[in-house]
């Protein structure tokens, strides 16, 4: 697979994610505030709602998730 079907894909998966976002979020998730941040680093244990505050944060801003763990991701070095 090259690189442009791999992002086509990745993009599709990520629109599918996002629909799949929970209507009930954490309350947290509204006070951190992103303005004009180009990159962000979030860390902590498994479980805990990384990914849905990411993904809450950019749904209506062009925005690309890739999860590292990915299995197509993985196959590329």
């Amino acid at each position: 697979m090259n690189i442009k079907k791999l992002v086509s894909y990745l993009e599709e998966v990520h629109e599918k994610i996002k629909l799949s976002l929970p209507e009930k979020l954490r309350p947290f998730y509204k006070t951190i505030k992103l303005k004009n941040t180009r990159a962000i680093l979030v860390y902590g244990q498994r479980g805990v709602g990384k990914t849905t505050f990411l993904l809450y944060r950019a749904k209506d801003k062009p925005f690309l998730y890739l999860s590292a763990d990915h299995p197509l991701i993985l196959a590329y070095p």
